[in-house]
């Protein structure tokens, strides 16, 4: 039902990053500027496996969040969204409400927290 989809990180040396994360293997795929919400975001891909690295420009965080840049995500695609949410409601493997919405890669994904407080997305293929 999950296959690891990508992960996301945050960081703050955009152009040394990516010149890293291609002599790993991975390829440039998408360069998405937000300004709006002072988010650029840089997607790479090695095989199926996406790394979306996010970046504030000047390194200025606007929205006040204490964890912003702390923030990682382990991501996993599913066939069907609902069913996924479905499966970590009837699993107990959440107790929150959990909310479905809708990304800047107009993909519906949800997120959790697994027991340790790390970020778990899951996102419709």
């Amino acid at each position: 039902m999950f296959e690891l989809h990508h992960v996301d990180i945050w960081i703050n040396k955009v152009e040394e990053s990516i010149f890293f994360y291609n002599k790993l293997g991975f390829e440039k795929v998408n360069d998405i500027c937000n300004k709006k919400d002072n988010k650029r975001i840089i997607i790479l891909e090695m095989g199926q496996v996406l790394l979306e690295m996010k970046s504030h420009f000047n390194g200025t965080c606007f929205h006040n969040k204490p964890s912003c840049c702390d923030n990682k995500i382990l991501g996993f695609a599913v066939d069907n969204i609902d069913k996924a949410k479905k499966y970590i409601i009837e699993n107990n493997l959440y107790d929150k409400d959990i909310l479905i919405k809708e990304g800047v890669l107009n993909k519906k994904y949800f997120i959790i927290n697994d027991p340790n407080g790390n970020n778990i997305e899951f996102i419709q293929k």
